[in-house]
């Protein structure tokens, strides 16, 4: 049945979104939740059911969020004693750190960026690290390569939509290799057919958009693009689940629950991409492409799937440390210090108060295989 999906325009303030964060020191010590969580309702009748409000950056509903519709329609949130009873959408990486804050939505999907300084943090510790490596790809449009990424200083560079995370990575990149950040244009091109018309007009120099909109079009464009290298930027970690601090400590359940069923999420979408869409069409009809044929749509959304489940692999974590969820200390403090170079941070919040990873190994108490079984055997 198809889902209400709440689609919330604003031209301005509080926006309905999720937040999610990133930064600070070098460790994060090992600890217990501040309250017991009791999970031995997992697969059993919950004594309560949590509902939980969602909200993403996006103008409806993206293929690359299809692991938390996956979770909701296969059961894995109601197997985990949470209901995800909103996704509110509203395009702009910084959105969902303002819907979190404001208190609009329980829980944010937004990208560590946009969560590190002292003066927009508020509070918001991100629980479940999602991606574990940067979304973002950069691409110039013909011609030669880039050789030096100071080289951007002065041109277009096409990005999904205003706030987008791919802008401050730009600037860091070019602010990195020496260049002036504030020299480097950007201009909204949106995704699909919508970016590909200004590539081949000629509007943009070069474009900096995620991996599963990038994928999208180079199927669609027929300019080539030219893959640039942005080095140890790719190890950065992008979306990721927030909530408050205080919303961590007061519900512990909750949050394990929507963790752990977006973990039975990802790796059901790891491992059958195209029944994902399906799934993801069917529960939310208006992210399906009003034009093209559905087989050639299809192919598309699961070569983007596919394109993003590499971040999400666990192999990009250190041995001991590979579980869904997992936020690395490590590559956090990294991604601030890239962004306080380039002025985007002025003062960070320390990691140990970023992120939160005391709830990680409830987030895996379920058996991977079954998932993979199921993925592998559903049929429409």
């Amino acid at each position: 049945m198809a889902r209400n999906r709440k689609l919330i325009l604003s031209a301005g303030i509080s926006l309905l979104m999720l937040g999610a964060a990133a930064c600070g020191s070098s460790s994060t010590p090992a600890s217990t939740p501040s309250k017991a969580v009791d999970m031995n309702a997992w697969g059993k009748d919950c004594p309560t059911t949590y509902k939980v409000t969602v909200g993403g950056a996006a103008a409806t509903m993206p293929v690359s969020y299809a692991p938390l519709v996956v979770a909701q329609e296969l059961g894995y949130m109601k197997d985990s004693c949470v209901d995800m009873t909103d996704v509110n959408l509203v395009p702009g990486s910084s959105s969902p750190q303002k819907q979190v804050v404001t208190g609009a939505s329980d829980v944010g999907i937004p990208d560590p960026a946009f969560m590190m300084g002292t003066d927009i943090n508020e509070g918001v510790q991100a629980f479940f690290t999602w991606n574990q490596k940067n979304i973002i790809e950069v691409s110039t449009i013909g011609g030669t390569p880039l050789t030096d990424l100071k080289q951007l200083e002065g041109k277009t560079v096409g990005i999904f939509a205003e706030g987008s995370t791919a802008q401050p990575l730009v600037q860091g990149l070019v602010a990195d290799a020496g260049g002036d950040p504030d020299k480097v244009k950007f201009l909204v091109i949106g995704e699909g057919a919508q970016a590909v018309a200004a590539i081949n007009k000629h509007a943009v120099d070069a474009v900096a958009l995620s991996d599963a909109y990038m994928t999208e079009v180079k199927e669609l464009l027929k300019t080539p693009l030219q893959p640039v290298d942005i080095g140890q930027a790719a190890n950065y970690p992008s979306n990721v689940l927030s909530a408050k601090g205080s919303t961590i400590k007061k519900n512990p359940k909750e949050i394990a629950g929507i963790g752990r069923a977006l973990a039975m999420g990802i790796v059901f979408c790891t491992e059958n991409p195209e029944a994902a869409v399906r799934i993801l069409w069917k529960a939310y009809p208006d992210s399906e492409p009003a034009t093209g044929s559905s087989a050639a749509n299809l192919k598309n959304f699961a070569l983007s799937l596919k394109a993003r489940s590499g971040k999400w692999a666990l192999d990009a974590l250190p041995a001991g440390q590979q579980q869904y969820g997992y936020s690395d200390p490590a590559y956090y403090g990294a991604y601030r210090d890239f962004l306080m170079k380039s002025g985007q941070v002025k003062a960070a919040v320390p990691v140990s108060q970023l992120i939160d990873n005391d709830l990680v190994k409830y987030y895996n108490e379920f058996d991977a295989a079954t998932i993979r079984e199921q993925a592998k055997n559903w049929k429409p």
